[in-house]
């Protein structure tokens, strides 16, 4: 199911649970005390219910509102990212395409192996892309464990996951 319904199923049951809370208690109310003023009953039960109801709806449409705006920031995120691929020659695309799907961190001999790259290859491009801060190499015993920088990593799962 779509965060976007899972989020509004929240608010229409939060609205609806706390309607039904308030009602009962007016209800209660009622039953139990009685308010006269001037010879009038005055229905203030009906309008303290109005008043919540509309307050608690308000509430939920204007929560539901910020929810589309969320998704409108990762639509354009997304958009963001793809452009900043762009930027990118096509071979260190590839190789960070591999890193994205992998949560961002690959040995430099699988991404040899994924990417169908020659090592020399390989190397050369990841020190370009180490070079611009786009990925950090550390060493894993005898291999090299490539990892996307955190902030880029944050984008991407952004883009991947969700």
């Amino acid at each position: 199911m779509d965060n976007t319904l899972k989020e509004l199923l929240v608010i229409i049951g939060l609205f609806l649970s706390f309607t039904v809370v308030v009602i009962c208690s007016l209800f209660y109310i009622q039953n139990n005390y009685n308010i006269v003023s001037c010879g009038y009953k005055i229905p203030i039960q009906m309008i303290v219910v109005a008043l919540v109801s509309l307050s608690v709806f308000v509430g939920a449409l204007v929560a539901f509102i910020f929810s589309i705006n969320r998704l409108k920031v990762r639509t354009r995120i997304k958009r963001d990212l793809s452009l900043t691929l762009k930027f990118l020659e096509p071979d260190e695309r590839k190789i960070l395409s591999e890193l994205i799907k992998n949560k961002g961190i690959l040995l430099q001999s699988d991404i040899v192996k994924k990417t169908s790259f020659g090592r020399v290859k390989v190397t050369r491009i990841l020190k370009r892309l180490e070079d611009r801060g786009v990925v950090v190499r550390e060493r894993f015993g005898k291999k090299n464990k490539i990892k996307l920088v955190d902030g880029l990593m944050e984008l991407f799962s952004c883009k991947v996951c969700k």
